[in-house]
């Protein structure tokens, strides 16, 4: 005699989607496996269960997106500045300059512009300053 199938309460399941639990912790809600989740959204909703998820996850994004909008314009400064910057490409400013020794400017040279010995010497050179291999002139 077969095991009685496991009766799912779609409200419960589809809320636990609206906020974006996993499939192991909606099986583990509802005291089954993950198989037994499969079996039951192809039998009752007939879709595998990541477009069935992927439909109800997607009215819980939109809801917490009501809320942040709700909260941005009560003024919440926050909230305006978080939508600011990930929907109006706005941000922080960063002031940050770079100088070399003496605050002149740092020297740069591409190097491609470098022969092969200068190359392999520049390499070394930067090897030994981060101490990746040991220094000194016997060192190869």
């Amino acid at each position: 005699m077969a095991r009685p199938r496991k009766e799912i309460n779609w409200d419960e399941f589809d809320k636990l989607c609206q906020i974006q639990c996993t499939q192991v912790e909606i099986a583990n809600w509802f005291e089954c496996s993950v198989d037994t989740i499969d079996r039951a959204v192809k039998r009752e909703q007939e879709m595998g269960f990541a477009e069935y998820f992927e439909q109800k996850a997607s009215k819980g994004k939109i809801s917490l997106r009501r809320q942040q909008w709700q909260l941005a314009l009560k003024g919440d400064k926050t909230m305006l500045i978080w939508l600011g910057k990930q929907h109006l490409e706005q941000r922080d400013k960063n002031s940050s300059e770079l100088s070399g020794p003496d605050g002149k400017p740092i020297e740069t040279k591409n190097i491609s512009d470098l022969s092969d010995e200068e190359r392999k010497a520049k390499i070394h050179q930067l090897m030994v300053s981060l101490k990746m291999i040991p220094g000194g002139e016997n060192a190869s």
